[in-house]
């Protein structure tokens, strides 16, 4: 809060053995930014809800070494209910440095 009153130049909180109260700055300044802040969070609902409304796709490549039963774990997550795709693709015969230098993958397991 310090730096903050100093970056201002202003007191923002007053100090007692009570406690902590807003100077009539602070309180001119949560009075400003209030609002603002109830916007931007407004604002991120709205973008968190239209993003989760639609189907989030992730793309899993994987050389299949040390997870064989990893298709039938991730189907438990790929479902309509979700709101999750999960695209695996496999790749036994490739060096891991092409899977993961020239695959669109969100995740490379391996």
């Amino acid at each position: 809060m310090n730096e903050i009153e100093g970056q201002l130049g202003v007191q923002l909180f007053q100090y007692s053995g009570r406690g902590v109260k807003l100077t009539s700055n602070g309180e001119k300044l949560y009075q400003e930014l209030f609002p603002t802040l109830l916007d931007v969070s407004a604002t991120t609902k709205k973008l968190m809800l239209g993003f989760y409304s639609k189907k989030s796709i992730i793309n899993i490549a994987t050389d299949d070494a040390y997870f064989p039963d990893l298709a039938s774990i991730i189907s438990k997550i790929d479902s309509i209910e979700s709101g999750i795709l999960v695209d695996i693709k496999k790749y036994s015969n490739h060096l891991i440095s092409d899977i993961i230098c020239c695959t669109q993958a969100d995740i490379f397991i391996g």
